[in-house]
């Protein structure tokens, strides 16, 4: 068995004005416009560009209680879902061409959102999710970068210069766990969401690839109890990471897109290769700490 969800349908007071919003601003494709003379209405559909999904009819709203629901079809409720693959382009498209966010860029733990408003007041979400594991279970991959500075706000006004998106500041508790292959924690975040983490990376310095798993999870305190007596917890790294985002690269974080692009950027914020360092931010931890010991 099959299904799939063909139109949803969007009230709007007038279809040329709505087209020239949805279509002339948020870039969507108009893919049918067609009159329906018994009922002096047209058949009016669009579509987010590239979308093989659901398409939005335009339904001009007829009688008293239809008009009152423009802007309004859920209650005050984010109303539609719009995922991007390039989620720092239409956010920087979308603000210059006018459009209202009503709620700025986040980091959730399934990807990168924002809340705007279209211009009947009706709230969308613009969404990029993270990479999860694929359907046949292969990780996700990505570019990491890590380097110890001198002077972190020089490398901040450098991030600024050429960021597309942010700061956004995350509060992160890390707890390591030993892992006879690669590196496992787990992760809470301050919003109160939880993830598993599963990487393989090597201790290199340098960009170096990470493959990992990403498993959201509703109880880490027990999970994490669990873990500490199957396992042995071997860290735990409380820290705050303000995030910039440079078109698809994210600084602070994580370089997504290749050696060459995570070079670029190390140049751009001015680290040279000898303040790169290895490992992961718990080994960093427990080499200050055996630094610190008394002898």
């Amino acid at each position: 068995m099959k299904q799939t969800l063909g139109l949803v349908s969007l009230l709007v007071r007038d279809y040329d004005e709505a087209i020239a919003f949805y279509v002339g601003i948020l870039g969507f494709a108009l893919v049918e416009d067609a009159p329906v003379v018994e009922q002096d209405k047209r058949w009016v559909v669009v579509a987010p560009p590239g979308s093989m999904g659901s398409r939005l009819l335009l339904a001009r709203a007829t009688g008293v209680e239809q008009k009152a629901r423009i802007g309004n079809q859920t209650g005050g409720r984010v109303f539609l879902f719009l995922h991007t693959d390039d989620f720092a382009r239409d956010y920087r498209n979308y603000r210059t061409r006018g459009v209202k966010f009503v709620r700025p860029p986040k980091e959730e733990p399934y990807g990168t959102v924002a809340v705007f408003e279209d211009l009947y007041g009706n709230l969308w979400d613009l969404l990029q999710m993270k990479p999860r594991a694929r359907a046949d279970h292969r990780p996700a991959r990505n570019v990491e970068v890590k380097a110890r500075v001198r002077d972190l706000g020089d490398v901040e006004h450098r991030a600024r210069a050429f960021a597309t998106e942010g700061p956004v500041d995350l509060a992160q508790d890390d707890t390591f766990f030993a892992c006879a292959n690669g590196r496992l924690k787990l992760r809470q975040l301050a919003d109160g969401s939880s993830e598993l983490i599963h990487y393989l990376r090597a201790d290199d310095a340098g960009p170096k690839t990470s493959e990992y798993l990403i498993t959201p999870t509703t109880a880490p305190d027990s999970l994490r109890e669990t873990l500490s007596r199957a396992f042995g917890a071997v860290g735990r790294v409380k820290k705050v990471r303000r995030l910039y985002i440079a078109e698809r690269t994210r600084i602070h974080l994580a370089a997504e897109s290749g050696n060459a692009v995570a070079r670029h950027v190390m140049a751009l914020l001015g680290i040279a290769e000898s303040q790169l360092v290895r490992g992961a931010y718990v080994d960093l931890v427990a080499t200050a700490s055996r630094s610190a010991a008394p002898s």
